[in-house]
Formats: structure tokens, sequence, C-alpha cells
């Protein structure tokens, strides 16, 4: 009853095409990677053990996609790092009894929308040992694991279970190798054989295996220019600037454009240099008195260049050889004809000959399909990475991998060799169906009485059927040129913009002046593609006038006007009404109470001093962190009372920000104060015949602080 069972078990599993191992097939919650020795290069392939190991493949319905692996958490070992091609590489530093438990996510990058499908993994890291290891012979043939991370997906990305029947165990760690197509001898092969040849050999090809391990780009790590030391940051795409234009004289500085868009735009960068002069303390006493051009439009070819070629016939192709008629073949019927036995037998000639035309047509017409194909595959991988180059915003970066991915595009459209062999075949077969009009002729004129008209205008008319289809094909030979060449320029010209990494970001060093010097700077760009049939016009990204680096902090002395605080009293005295004290602050009594009469008192009191100040400031040292300079300042103000007005003073430190614009002063301040003379004090009774008190003004101490901005009183 057992083998009973199992016999019907693998008949059901021929029936429906599963292979005995599919049955217990079910895919893991956790993927176990090859193994790893600390301290030596490991280098494993994600999609590949999947495959190898646990015959699982990455599946979608997409037509065409790019995968890309990242970390999605965990501990990977530290050392390692994972791949956007998913390869896991690097030196593995520590090692340990438990494996590390980490999880990566693969993505499908040509589809904005898709779901990354998330796998958990494990890495064993052991500490290296000395062992015995068997020694493999190279092979030849891989088993094509590294198909499973090629480009194939969907918006859902899936794991697909794979049979590997009739393919060889591959060794752990060993590169897969992609099956080398053995070459077909031509020698003695019609036209007709070697076009069919070649169909067959690039269909072969198509088929092996193309390993995805190499390295790919990493747009935030592009090989682009970088400045040294200090950077000035220009962005190409809206124009906007770093804020920090205060600079050291001898400092250099690397004014960075980035995200410069070759295909798009034409850039125009400028500086103009200003030195400045440092001026003397007079300046306080002046006071007071932006290729590819139509290549970049759009992808290889237009839209019908796109589409696929002429919906021609398709066929089977023939291997047998072409007659065709010679001048003594005519001769031979004309003469030789006596009876219609020879007409019948030259007629079935002819017939033989027409159909096999009719085979090569089909033939022609199945191979220009397949070119057509083959330059619209290699424009469809196209259109992935031009979109990045059209996009205004796309990052230095970006633009840089997008033109190296597309360079590196593996599918060069339609061989120029079966191009050739296509326009001889098309050249063939007019040649042929001219041939056959002249040989129904010489039927017709040789055998008169036996021809049967109606029959040879039929073949008359298949032959000028056969040259309107030569016709055809040429056409449409002519575009599928035209489109390989359309594409190979573009290759050419994206390879050419790649070799020059400035073209997407450019560096200009600047500084180490002798002097303090401004730098104005400026950037205009200008569209490649002509807007309404009309040149375009530059556009100012940055003006010099808004944007100007300064080196040095010059000039040495500079003005600025702001306000000063100060907690120093402020009071006026004059005669008041109040009652009468002595100089102890008691009341005087008269009769027994307060005697109230003109007395000296305080009119006006506070205590403390806000009022407008102008600053001398004599810079001390340049630039310490956010702090653009340190000053030593003078303020003068003038304060009014009573008694007149006096000039009073701010004397301290100043820092300085903003460019050296705003400033921030503090110190000692002196201030005038009045003080009672002649004996007096507050409360004292004036006698109706003093007519103006002895007021004295004394200057006081005391601190203060201000907050100016600078007066440009300088030339610019």
């Amino acid at each position: 009853m057992k083998r009973l069972r199992l016999i019907v078990l693998s008949l059901l599993m021929v029936a429906y095409g599963m292979p005995v191992s599919a049955v217990t097939e079910v895919t893991p919650d956790t993927f176990i990677l090859p193994n790893a020795v600390a301290g030596e290069t490991y280098n494993a392939n994600i999609a590949s053990t999947l495959q190898s190991t646990y015959h699982l493949r990455l599946e979608s319905d997409a037509r065409a996609a790019v995968f890309r692996w990242a970390m999605a958490g965990g501990e990977i070992p530290p050392g390692l790092m994972v791949r956007p091609n998913g390869a896991i590489v690097g030196v593995p530093r520590v090692a340990r009894t438990e494996p590390y438990l980490f999880q990566v996510r693969v993505l499908d990058i040509s589809l904005p929308r898709s779901e990354p499908l998330k796998l958990n993994c494990t890495i064993l890291v052991s500490s290296p040992r000395v062992r015995l290891a068997h020694i493999s012979m190279p092979r030849l043939v891989g088993d094509g694991a590294d198909e499973a991370a090629g480009i194939s997906a969907s918006s859902q990305l899936t794991l697909k279970s794979i049979t590997t029947e009739n393919k060889p165990s591959q060794p752990e760690g060993e590169i897969n190798q992609p099956e080398v197509a053995r070459p077909v001898t031509r020698t003695n092969l019609s036209s007709n054989e070697v076009y069919a040849s070649m169909l067959r050999e690039k269909s072969e090809a198509k088929k092996a295996s193309v390993p995805d391990d190499q390295p790919t780009c990493d747009s935030d790590h592009a090989p682009l220019p970088s400045g040294t030391g200090t950077t000035f940051s220009i962005d190409a795409r809206d124009g906007n600037t770093s804020r920090d234009r205060q600079f050291e004289r001898k400092e250099k500085v690397s004014v960075i454009i980035d995200n410069q868009n070759p295909y798009l735009y034409t850039y125009k960068f400028t500086s103009e240099k200003k030195v400045i002069e440092e001026t003397a303390p007079s300046t306080f006493f002046s006071f007071l008195g932006g290729v590819v051009g139509d290549y970049a439009a759009g992808t290889a070819g237009d839209a019908a260049g796109k589409a696929k070629a002429q919906d021609l016939a398709s066929g089977q192709i023939p291997t047998g050889p072409y007659r065709f008629l010679d001048t003594q073949a005519i001769r031979a019927v004309r003469i030789g004809a006596q009876n219609c036995g020879a007409y019948e037998n030259t007629y079935k000639a002819l017939i033989s000959d027409v159909d096999a035309a009719l085979d090569h047509s089909r033939t022609i017409a199945a191979g220009l399909k397949q070119l057509s194909a083959d330059n619209k595959q290699r424009s469809d991988k196209y259109d992935t990475f031009i979109k990045t180059l059209h996009n205004g915003r796309a990052t230095s970066g970006e633009l840089y991998c997008a033109s190296k991915s597309l360079t590196e595009v593996p599918d060069k459209g339609a061989a120029p060799a079966a191009i050739e062999t296509a326009q001889d075949a098309i050249t063939q077969l007019n040649t042929s169906a001219e041939a056959f009009k002249i040989r129904i002729d010489a039927l017709q004129e040789a055998y008169p009485d036996c021809a049967d008209m109606v029959v040879l205008n039929l073949v008359r008319h298949a032959a000028d059927g056969l040259i309107g289809d030569a016709a055809k094909y040429d056409k449409g030979l002519k575009k599928i040129a035209a489109d390989l060449k359309t594409m190979n320029d573009l290759e050419e010209s994206v390879a050419a913009t790649l070799r020059d990494p400035r073209k997407f970001r450019t560096i200009v060093e600047l500084g180490n002046y002798p002097r303090t010097t401004e730098v104005s700077l400026g950037l205009t760009r200008t569209a490649i593609q002509p807007v309404d049939g009309k040149d375009a016009k530059a556009e100012e990204l940055v003006k010099p006038d808004d944007t100007t680096l300064k080196f040095g902090h010059a000039p040495f002395f500079s003005i600025s006007g702001g306000v000063v605080f100060s907690p120093l009293d402020k009071f006026e005295f004059d005669r008041i009404q109040g009652f009468e004290r002595d100089r102890q602050g008691n009341l005087v009594l008269v009769d027994g109470k307060p005697n109230l009469t003109t007395v000296v008192g305080r009119k006006e009191g506070s205590s403390s001093r806000i009022t407008p100040m102008i600053l001398l400031n004599g810079r001390v040292h340049d630039k310490v962190g956010p702090i653009d300079g340190i000053h030593v300042s003078l303020g003068i103000t003038a304060k009014n009372d009573n008694k007149g007005t006096d000039i009073e003073y701010l004397v301290g430190p100043s820092l300085s920000f903003l460019e050296d614009n705003l400033y921030f002063t503090f110190g000692g301040y002196a201030g005038r104060q009045q003080k009672l003379g002649g004996g007096l004090f507050e409360g004292f009774a004036v006698p109706a015949t003093v007519s103006e008190l002895p007021i004295e003004k004394n200057y006081r101490w005391n601190f203060g602080f201000a907050l100016s901005y600078r007066i440009p009183v300088n030339k610019k």
C-alpha cells in the first residue's frame, strides 16, 4: 500500500510538472548566509544564496525593473556592509559563537510606489583556524544563481521556489560565470543561412546568465570633486547659498557649485575681487562730517522609434540556398525548349525558387522584428535613467550615477553585423524577384503554346510583391539603423560628460589674500533646449550684489549707532514746593506744624539711563567661533538736563556678529550727575533772594552696555 501511494504521488507530480523536492519546500523565516571568518575578506550575494541554498528567487510581473538592497535593522557583523546590488562584502572584525541576526530589504526603484520585501538573515563569524580544504577546479559554466539579482520586478516583490534539475551543484563562495556561447562556423553557408545563424547566436547569448554582483553607484558617495578646508556652497538648482560669508584673510575657501545638470542647462560662474582699504581713526571724524543637445530631449528615437517596427509577417527560418537565373540559363530556355515537358521542368524550378524567396522574405521580416526589439529593449533601459537626467531637482550624485548606469547598460541594441547581413539579404531578395520576372518572360517567349498565362501572371504578381516587400524592409532597416545611431550618439555624449565630473559639481578656490578682500559671486544658467523656437535667456541664480564673501575684517575702525543702557542714577535738583527738612532729613516744625515752603528737591529722577549712542570700534582680533571679531569701542552720547547738555561715554570691548554689522559693547559708563553745592541739601528752605541754586556736575562711573549696528561710511 505504501508503495502504491508513492507511485500515485509521483504520477501526480509528473502530471503537474512539479519536482519531488518542491513538495516539502517551505519558505523559512530566517535565511542562513555563508559563514564568515574574522579578519578574512567576505563576499556573499543574498540573491545567489536564496537560489542555490533555498531554491528561491525574486519574482514579479513587471517587464523591467532594478532591485536595490539595503539594511533594514538588526545587527550585521562589524566590518560588513550591504551593497545596493545585494552583495554583503567587507572584512568581519569580531567573531562569536552565536550568529549575527539582521534584516535586509529589497526594493524595485524603477517603480516609485513599490513595496519593499524584508528578509531575516544570519551570518556566523568564527575565529581563524588552520584546516584542510579541497582544491576545486575552475568551472566554465555557472548555475545562473546571479540571475536572481537581475532585473525583473513588479510593485509587489515575492520569492518564488525554483527547480535546479540538471544543474550541477556549486561550491560555496564560488562566483558564477556566464555560459559562453560556442561560435558558429559560417564557412560555406549561404547569406540566408548566415543571417539565420546570427539570429540564433543572439538568442542564445540573451539566455546566458549575466552576474549582477558588481558594485553599484552610490549617489551619496559619487566620485565628484570635493572642496578642501572651509567650503561655501551654491546650489545650482535654485541658487541657495551658505549663510557664513565672513572668513579670515589667509583662509582658503572652496566655493562648491553643486547639483549642476549639464543635460538641461549651461552655467556661467563669475567672481569679482576688490581690495578693501583699511582706514585710520579719521574714519570717526569723517563720519561726523550653467551635452547633450538634441539627444537629451528624449529617449533614443521618437515615439515611433520606440514602438515596434512595422507589423511584418513572421515565418520559419529556411535553410536552403537560393537559385538565380543567369543569362546562360535564359539562353538554354530559349534554345533548348522543344516540348511542353521541358516547359514543365523549367516552370517547377521557377516555382521552387519563388517559394524559397517567399520563405526568405518571412525570414527577413522575423529578423527585422528581432532587431527592432533589440533596439527597444535598450531604449527602455535608457528611459529609466533619462528620467533622472531630465529631472531639474536631481542632485549631482544622482545625475552622476544615472549617467554611469546609462553607459553601462549591457543591451547594445541591434548588432551592426546583423544590420549589414540583413541589408545583404534584402538586396538578395530584390535581385531574386527581378530575376523571376525575367524568367517568366523567357518562359512565355520560349513556350508560347505551353505557357499558362494565368498562372505565370500570378507568379509575376508574387515577384512584384517580393519587390515591394524588399522596399518596405529596406525602409524599416534604415529606421532601425538610425535608432541605433541615435542611441550610440546618446551613450557617447553621456560618456563624454561622465569623463568630466566637474560638469556636475564645480569647485572654485578662493582666499589666502594678503589684504582684506571682498569677492562678489554670480551664477547664471541657460536652458539648452530652445523655448518656443527661440534661444533661451540666461537665468540669474546668484546675483553678485547679493552674494559677497569677505576675507578679513577691514576696516580696522568702524562706526556704529545704537542704544546704550546703564544703571547709573539720573536726577535733577531745583526749587520745588515741599516741607522743610534739616540735614538729617527730619521735618522742621513751625508752630508745631511742618513748614511748607520753597525747598531744594529733585525735580526729576531715574534709576537707569537709556540713550542713543554713536560708537567708534577698533578691531583687535578676528573671527572666534560664532563671533566675527573682537573690538575696543568708545561710545559717545549726550544727556540734557535743566543745567544744560553733557557728553557721556561708554568704554569697553565689543563683539561683532552678522558679518561685522551688529556690535554688542559692554564696559564702563561715565555719566554726569548733579550735586548740590554751597552747603545746600535736599529739603533746605531756599530764601526768596536766591535766584539760582549752586549745583555742580561730576562724572560718575557705572556699568553699561550698548547694542549698535554698523553705519556704512566706507566706500564699497
